[in-house]
């Protein structure tokens, strides 16, 4: 199988997502609905071939414009099958980088005895301008008015479909991955000031990150007199595509390195013996690995890199290929598809606003949460310039001051924006060979956090990177029902990793 990968965590084509997919893996408040659809219920989703989100989002997703922003989201409800009285709690889901509704893994959402369908109400939606919505301007695709659009979609849900909903929703639980996870974070953080504070009607409850980091860098650079810092961005894989890029010669070492630098790329893919890729794992020990790298160019200006690698699969179809598959399927179908296939899924614009804010988020802080759903006291790092052509968001800054002294795998993290509002707990998911964000940023947020209010931390112990959600994504759901009220009262209890 030849696959190019292109731009890691640059700004070309938008395959972020498709190497963590392939490789690892009140609208004013009032808004108005394009139509009647937005609303499943659960068995719907069970009744799906293949084991997907793909058809119900084709079939059932919907279009909401929010007032307050002037801007269009595309959504989709899935409610329990029958009146439950944990459905008044909804998670909201969150999207990754390049990613879109029909991403979420089926086996996260749906599960053979029970699942997060069957008992709570699952709100997923897409970023302005993806799934045919009006992309957002540049100043406006912001993760404040992210959160903003969320609370919209919220109200309309109880005030407009409360009966087609069969609850009203009074608690959120906001879940994200990667990019999703700060923007997830980011809502939680703004909504105590905003109308879900412990003593409102409506109540932030959970707080689900998976693949995190906290951001707030704003002391490192060549330009600081100091000189003390590195860069607490989370990012560790340009140090990887470095060494990679000067493997000019094919001798036998060379190319045994490289095969080897693939796999600690992407261990989620690479299954060295003595590991296992649970549901996923072939009976060889080594599946889908890389039997050469032909080219590995690297533009350190604005971190791209290019590989152009062949490899090999077993015929039991380990989750690179399922979720390889899975990627290109999601986005030959409508909402997605286009005319252009290069711009099916998110437009590449779109995708350079996500990186655009991931940047804010990692070398600017915000220390208080305001009314209307702005970030307030935000300051920027002064030694880092933002991309070419973009110019710094402040308000996108990470919610926590992180600092790393001469090593970017010690970061710490204080004076967060606070989350005492919450009344659940700050659920923290990640795996230790996550090469996009070092598991190390999440479990600094998890500490700057723990001793404010109740959290967790969830390190994958088997072999996983940054798309662990794909890799073992019945391990995450049992995570999230862990958590979550139970028709009793109070939670499920822990459950074994």
């Amino acid at each position: 199988m030849k696959t190019e990968m292109r731009h890691l965590h640059g700004r070309g084509r938008p395959l972020t997502w498709m190497l963590a997919l392939a490789i690892g893996a009140c609208a004013g408040q009032g808004g108005t609905p394009a139509s009647a659809a937005g609303i499943v219920t659960c068995d719907q989703l069970a009744d799906e071939p293949g084991k997907h989100l793909r058809d119900l989002v084709k079939r059932s997703s919907s279009t909401f414009a929010v007032g307050s922003t002037d801007q269009e989201i595309r959504y989709l409800v899935i409610r329990p099958d029958s009146s439950v009285s944990t459905a008044a709690n909804a998670i909201v889901f969150f999207n990754g980088t390049s990613a879109v509704m029909s991403d979420w893994p089926y086996e996260m959402l749906k599960g053979s005895d029970v699942s997060l369908c069957d008992a709570y109400t699952l709100i997923f939606f897409d970023y302005p301008g993806v799934g045919g919505t009006v992309a957002a301007d540049e100043g406006k695709f912001t993760f404040d008015h992210f959160a903003e659009n969320v609370d919209a979609l919220v109200t309309y849900l109880n005030t407009s479909r409360a009966d087609e909903l069969g609850t009203t929703i009074d608690t959120v639980h906001p879940l994200g991955w990667s990019l999703g996870s700060l923007a997830a974070l980011k809502f939680a953080a703004l909504a105590g000031a905003n109308g879900y504070a412990a003593d409102d009607s409506r109540k932030i409850g959970n707080v689900f990150l998976i693949a995190t980091k906290p951001g707030g860098d704003t002391h490192s650079g060549s330009g600081n007199p100091l000189n003390l810092m590195v860069p607490a961005t989370g990012h560790q894989a340009q140090c990887v595509t470095q060494v990679t890029a000067a493997m000019r010669d094919e001798s036998s070492y060379v190319k045994a390195l490289k095969k080897a630098m693939f796999g600690l790329m992407f261990p989620y893919v690479y299954t060295a013996s003595g590991k296992t890729q649970g549901e996923y794992a072939g009976s060889s020990d080594e599946i889908c690995v890389a039997d050469s790298i032909s080219t590995a160019a690297v533009t350190l200006e604005d971190q791209t890199t290019q590989l152009d690698i062949e490899t090999s699969c077993e015929a039991e179809k380990p989750v690179c290929v399922k979720e390889l598959a899975a990627f290109w399927a999601n986005r030959a179908v409508e909402p997605y598809k286009a005319s252009d296939a290069n711009e099916s899924g998110v437009p590449y614009a779109v995708y350079v606003q996500e990186r655009n804010i991931v940047d804010d988020w990692n070398y600017a802080y915000c220390a208080q949460a305001g009314a209307s759903w702005t970030s307030e006291e935000c300051y920027p790092n002064p030694y880092v310039a933002p991309p070419t052509g973009y110019t710094r968001n402040s308000a996108n800054g990470g919610p926590c001051l992180t600092i790393a002294f001469l090593a970017s795998n010690q970061p710490g993290s204080l004076w967060c924006m606070s989350l005492d509002h919450i009344t659940g707990k700050l659920v923290v998911i990640n795996a230790k060979e996550d090469m996009f964000i070092q598991h190390v940023y999440g479990t600094a947020l998890y500490d700057a956090y723990k001793g404010e209010v109740s959290a967790s931390l969830n390190t994958y112990s088997g072999s996983a990177g940054h798309a662990v959600l794909l890799t073992d994504p019945t391990w995450v759901q049992g995570i999230l029902l862990d958590a979550m009220p139970t028709s009793r009262g109070g939670t499920k209890g822990k459950r074994k990793p």
